[in-house]
C-alpha cells in the first residue's frame, strides 16, 4: 500500500476519534495572524469535515484553568484541530465553573 494511502487512512481514523465532550486545541487565522484556542466539541459533521465547538477562555496565567464561553460557538474545519486535549477536572471557584487541566495548554488568544 502506498504511503500516501496509509496516511489518508490514518487521517480518516483520527477524524472519527473526535466526539461530543472531547476537548481540543484549535487554530484560527484572523487578519493573517494565527491564534490557538482551547475548545470542547459538541458534534462532528462527517459530510462537511467540521467540528462544532464551544470555545474556552483562559482564566489564569498558567494556562491550566478555563471557563466555557457559552456565546462563542463555531464550526471548525477538522484540519484546524491541532490536538486532542486531556479531560480536565471540573472545579468551582468563586461561583464559576472551571475546567482545570493538569498541564498548561498552549493557547494564544486574541
Amino acid at each position: 500500500m502506498p504511503l500516501a494511502s496509509m496516511s489518508h487512512i490514518a487521517q480518516e481514523k483520527s477524524k472519527t476519534s473526535y466526539g461530543g465532550g472531547d476537548y481540543v486545541l484549535v487554530k484560527l487565522i484572523m487578519r493573517g495572524k494565527e491564534y490557538r484556542y482551547a475548545a470542547v466539541c459538541s458534534k462532528y459533521d462527517d459530510e462537511d469535515g467540521e467540528l462544532t465547538v464551544t470555545f474556552l477562555k483562559v482564566c489564569n496565567k498558567d494556562g491550566t484553568e478555563f471557563k466555557i464561553n457559552d456565546n462563542d460557538i463555531a464550526d471548525v474545519p477538522y484540519k484546524d484541530v491541532i490536538e486532542k486535549l486531556p479531560v480536565p477536572n471540573i472545579i468551582v471557584k468563586r461561583n464559576t465553573v472551571l475546567h482545570k487541566f493538569k498541564k498548561s495548554i498552549n493557547v494564544y488568544e486574541k
